[in-house]
């Protein structure tokens, strides 16, 4: 699959040795990647962690919203309006707000 994702949240999800795919093309803002199933789930995990209110402080300016325009674009991508969801989260936990992410027990 391919799929065009902020350059910003990006890079960063992949210096952290995370699972990124392989980048066909790299611009300033965008990145042109070909990605497995996987790694998008892994991307989007991810970026539901950083985006959420509740994620981790002290990140370089604009990375919270860069993940936040990554989920856009995946959710665009997948053409659901229904939104994007991390692997493994069922619709009843995702209602209740809990599971929203892989990270919770992260310190």
């Amino acid at each position: 699959m391919r799929i065009k994702l902020p350059a910003r949240f990006f890079f960063d999800h992949m210096e952290r040795d995370l699972p990124p795919g392989t980048i066909v093309h790299a611009g300033k803002a965008l990145v042109d990647v070909e990605v497995t199933p996987t790694e998008l789930e892994e991307i989007e995990s991810d970026a539901l962690y950083y985006a959420d209110r509740d994620g981790p402080d002290g990140q370089p300016d604009g990375l919270k919203e860069s993940a936040k325009r990554t989920l856009r674009r995946i959710e665009k991508f997948r053409g659901t309006k229904e939104g994007p969801r991390a692997p493994g989260n069922s619709e009843r936990s995702l209602e209740r707000g809990k599971g929203r992410n892989n990270h919770e027990n992260e310190v």
